[in-house]
């Protein structure tokens, strides 16, 4: 689920973690949950499994910047890897 910023600046990053997971907390069943944060629009994202996390840094750049996916094709609106490709169109093959 992605959440609209309601803040004016970045939350930090925590300890020991990748940029951009700003929280993170047990899942009733035990599984860690992170929350994600897009650097440019500052909106967040706390999926109930890592594995669908969909702020994700772009392979293209070193810039250490997590970004949502908003954010990533207007930053990025002719990368044509495989990422980009799907994020504009939903699909691999398109």
């Amino acid at each position: 689920m992605s959440v609209p910023a309601l803040i004016p600046a970045p939350l930090p990053t925590l300890p020991n973690r990748v940029s951009g997971i700003v929280a993170e907390e047990r899942s009733v069943d035990g599984r860690l949950r992170l929350t994600l944060q897009c650097a440019d629009c500052l909106s967040t994202e706390t999926p109930d499994m890592a594995v669908l996390m969909t702020y994700v840094f772009h392979p293209a750049t070193s810039d250490g910047r997590r970004r949502c996916k908003a954010c990533r094709i207007a930053a990025f609106p002719d990368c044509p890897c495989g990422r980009c490709t799907e994020d504009r169109t939903g699909s691999l093959y398109r």
